[in-house]
Parts: structure tokens; sequence; C-alpha cells
């Protein structure tokens, strides 16, 4: 492991340290080495203001007065994890929470209200305790039947550049564009989002080829949007219904959608999946699968998740609503069973994956803010990855998608101080990321009893329904 000067000299003098507050000490820690996938054991790990001052062997290293020491032996220590997809449907602070106490220091979020902005910019400035939030505000979409009437959508080409524009004067990380643009809006927001130097996420439109969304520069997939109409062999007929279908009724026809991609799930071209696979290695588009939403919905005589007792009433009382409606259910059930496959070969096939859960959003029950993320890593798990693989969808890879790997990612010298202690070996069993004894948000050490306050907390509020 690379050390910088500076961690050797602190090791080879213990008693010294950056001016300003004392350091926080995890003593004897093994630390998990996500990028090679190898644990590197009794390791001291040192945190002063919001980095990583110091990795090194623990036997070398004396704390300073003052210094929080964390006996670690026996515990192991992660980057801090990432969830790649969430919304926050309301102001509920209950999310971050959620998203601490599971190891949880970064969120992507890509459909909330202004709000968000705010908790963002709060958290960045250390007024409030919460996970790193990269947000884009509200989804670019068409105009669709049911659609609010105040709701702005990007129907034509001027309107798709100044959605973007807007996007970038309200602050958002990045512009998400969803399942009913038109091609040429599509290509027209891509190109404004490029001049305002914001990356572009979302769902593939329904008229736009994957592979043209990726040549285009479309940063990530999410739910692998786009992915089964692109290799389905009977691509050319079912596209043309859904322009046809479209043409007709002016708007995104979520029902029509649905059905013709069922049918382009049953028909896989093995040779067009290999071409297209291809095509986002090369171009480097990252995939967001959320397989934990597309099986989220239990059978109707399924016990209740215990983890249901933390949440406010209102998400659990959509949640139940949406899972009555058993279309969604069916669709669902044939999703995963198309996505399961579909992130095996492109696990195979080098295509780069990110850990996503959906959660927070109108159609996931049972997608718990937080807790899931361990869920979708075992579900990367049952797709072939290995444990280490799949930890990187969760903390490396997202470093890299951002452009940030010398700052996160890893536990090392000069990197972010967010980090996860952990009570067992998430190498033996990615399930053990569950087991967590503490979390270092930029640098805020939260120990076990405080983790476990923050649920307690949630109990006492939000009673569920």
């Amino acid at each position: 492991m690379r050390r910088s000067w500076f961690s050797l000299i602190v090791l080879l003098f213990p008693g010294l340290t950056l001016a300003g507050e004392p350091p926080l000490v995890f003593m004897g820690v093994t630390v998990v080495d996500v990028e090679s996938g190898r644990l590197v054991a009794d390791r001291v790990v040192v945190v002063q203001g919001k980095s990583v001052t110091a990795v090194g062997a623990a036997n070398v290293y004396v704390p300073p007065p003052g210094a929080t020491v964390v006996p670690s032996a026996g515990k192991y220590v992660i980057p801090g994890l990432w969830d790649m997809h969430v919304h926050h449907t309301f102001a509920w602070p209950g999310l971050l929470d959620l998203a601490l106490v599971s190891g949880v220091t970064g969120v992507r979020d890509l459909q909330s209200d202004d709000f968000l902005f705010t908790w963002r910019d709060e958290i960045r400035d250390g007024k409030r305790v919460g996970p790193r939030i990269v947000a884009s505000g509200v989804y670019l979409d068409a105009r669709r039947e049911g659609q609010p009437p105040d709701r702005k959508t990007a129907d034509t080409l001027d309107e798709g550049r100044e959605l973007v524009r807007a996007r970038k004067k309200q602050g958002a990380d990045f512009v998400k564009v969803y399942s009913g643009l038109r091609p040429d809006v599509y290509a027209a927001i891509l190109d404004e989002a490029k001049a305002q130097k914001l990356p572009v996420a979302g769902h593939c439109p329904e008229l736009v080829p994957a592979a043209e969304a990726s040549r285009l520069g479309q940063r990530s997939f999410e739910h692998l949007a786009g992915v089964a109409l692109s290799c389905s062999r009977n691509e050319a007929g079912l596209r043309k219904e859904m322009a046809n279908a479209f043409a007709a009724k002016y708007g995104y026809d979520v029902a029509l959608a649905t059905e013709l991609i069922e049918r382009a799930m049953e028909t896989p071209d093995d040779a067009k999946e290999a071409t297209l696979f291809a095509t986002f290695k090369k171009n480097g588009t990252w995939q967001v699968p959320t397989l934990t939403v597309l099986r989220s919905y239990p059978k109707a005589d399924a016990a209740p998740d215990p983890r249901v007792q933390y949440l406010h009433p209102a998400l659990t009382q959509l949640w139940g609503r949406m899972q009555a409606i058993d279309k969604i259910r069916n669709h669902l059930a044939i999703r995963f069973a198309h996505a399961t496959r579909t992130v095996r070969a492109m696990h195979k096939a080098g295509v780069l994956l990110l850990a996503g859960t959906d959660s927070g959003g109108a159609m996931c029950a049972n997608v718990f803010p937080g807790f899931s993320v361990a869920d979708e890593l075992e579900l990367f798990v049952g797709c072939g990855l290995t444990p280490a693989e799949a930890l990187r969808t969760a903390t490396l890879n997202p470093a890299l998608f951002f452009g940030e790997e010398k700052s996160a990612g890893t536990v090392a010298t000069g990197k972010r101080a967010d980090l996860v202690l952990l009570d067992a070996d998430p190498l033996a069993a990615i399930g053990n990321v569950r087991k967590v004894s503490g979390v270092v948000v930029a640098g805020k050490w939260l120990p076990k009893a405080d983790l476990d306050g923050r649920l307690k907390g949630l109990m006492q509020k939000n009673p569920s329904p």
C-alpha cells in the first residue's frame, strides 16, 4: 500500500500530529483493500479533520495525548459505501440517519425537490450530519398523460436546452433524463449538458437505441433501461410500434412501453447483446441495475420485514398502495429474471457496474433506505461477482465514476475520511457489510451507540402504521 512521506513521519514519530483537533485512531484494525481484494491485518488508521492522515503498521504507532483511540483488533475497515440511485421523496431527515447507520456515507439522488440542495450544502458545510449528497433535481422528460399542469417538460429542442440551463442555475450536480424524450430532444439535452459541464444519467429513452445513448455520452444507465429493447432480435419491429404509438398519442405511453419491453425480454439476441456490452465498455458507460427494486414486491402473504419499523408511515402507506397492483408485481418479476441474467453477462463482458437501490421512490416497496445497499451487493454476488467485486461497486467504482479516485474510494493516506468499521470480514461474505460497528463520515466518528440511538429515535418518531 502506498504511503506519503507524512504517513511515514507520523508512524515513525508517533507524537507528531497535525495542528487542530486530536486525531481519531483505529488500532489493530484489518484494512480491506477494495482495489486488490485482499486483507491487510494489524494496521493503524489515523483520521484528522476530514482526511485519513496515516495508514500503517500498528506496532510502530503510539497515539498522541488526547487522541480518540478505537480498539479495533478483530474488526475490519472499508471505505464508506455509496448508494448510487436514491430518491428523497419528501423532506424526512430520517433518510439521512438510515444511510449512516448502514455505513452509507454517500448517495446520488436522481429525483427530488429543491430542499435536497439545501441539505446537500448544509452537509458539505458541516451544518448537518449526513451522507454526502450528489443530486440532479427534477428529471427531464416529455409530456405524458396525467402530468401535472405545472410540470415543465422537454418536448422541443429549445425546451430541452432551457431545462438543462435551469438545472445548472439551480445548482444540480448532473442532469437526469427520462424514458419519454424524443431522440432529437434527447440529443439536444446531451449537447447542452456538455456545454454546461453537467454529466447526464438516467433512463435510456424508449425511442433511443442504447448504443446511441452511450455514444452521445450518457454517463450511466439506471435499471438497465433500454438494454432489453436494443438486444432483442425483434428490435426493429418493436421500435416501430413504439414510435407509432408515441406519435399518435403524443407523449410517453407507459402501458405500451411496459408491454413492448416484456416482449423484448422474451426475444434476446446474444450477438447484439455482446456488441452492445462492448460499446458500453469502450465508451465507459456505467450501469446501475438496481436489482433490489426489481425483486422488491414479495408475495402478498410474506411476513413483514422488521426494517419497516424505522420508516416514516407516509412511505410505508405508499408502498402498500403500490404492492396491491398485481400488474406492477408481475412486471417487476419478469424484469428481475432478465436483469440477473443481464448483469451476469455484463460482468463477464467487463461492463462498469455501480450499486444503487432506487430507495425512496414511489414504486420501491420494500427497498429500505440505507439497509438495501447490502441487499444489492448480495444480489450482485448472486450474479457471479465475488464479494470483493461487489464491494467495489459501492466504494471504489463510485470514486472512479466521479473522477475522484485520488481522494476517495479506498482506505489510504490522503483519502477522504468516510469509513465503515465492521465486526466481520466482508470478503468472506458480502452480507457482513451489515455488521456495522461504527462509521466515520467527513471525519466525524459515529460509534455503535450513536448509530443505535439514531435507530431508536426513528422508532419513537415514526411508529409504523
